[in-house]
């Protein structure tokens, strides 16, 4: 199998894995929101005030996820490496990623301008990137296995094929 294909493979199977975390995520949030009332948690996205960030997450975490898949796919298949290791620090890596940048948006927006009046990095970057990673701790590291074992299991298909 060629490099390129390798990667190919990292890349779908990167995304397919990005889309199902996409919406854990909103499930979390529906169940955060809910308040006793699923129909509501299930509208959690029409009342918020920072949708742009969460898109802007999303976008981040695609764009990541597709060049950390590209990486991810060279390594599980080419290099023989562990498909869950390295599935997990990819998945890892991605909500690292995303965690991180995600809260730039509203630093930039609001929080350079208020800098006397609160802790603006604490509240734009720093809170925001400790309550992502540990809520998406535990679905990233299941998600993490799951696409390293996605990327394994094409590799052993077009394997047994040629």
């Amino acid at each position: 199998m060629s490099e390129v294909e390798a990667k190919e493979i990292g890349v779908k199977s990167a995304l397919k894995i990005i889309l199902i975390g996409l919406l854990i995520a909103y499930l979390i949030m529906s169940w955060f929101c809910s308040n006793g009332n699923i129909l509501n948690g299930m509208l959690w996205f029409s009342d918020i005030s920072f949708k742009s960030n969460i898109i802007i997450g999303a976008l981040i975490m695609v764009v990541s996820g597709y060049f950390i898949g590209k990486n991810s796919g060279k390594k599980i298949i080419i290099a023989n490496q562990n498909a869950y290791i390295i599935g997990v620090k990819s998945g890892l890596s991605i909500l690292l990623i995303t965690a991180f940048f995600s809260g730039f948006k509203g630093y930039f927006e609001e929080g350079i301008d208020n800098y006397g009046h609160f802790t603006p990095i604490y509240d734009y970057i720093v809170n925001p990137f400790l309550s992502i990673s540990l809520v998406g701790l535990l679905p990233t590291i299941i998600l993490g296995v799951i696409f390293g074992w996605l990327i394994k299991k094409q590799k052993n298909i077009l394997n047994n094929k040629g």
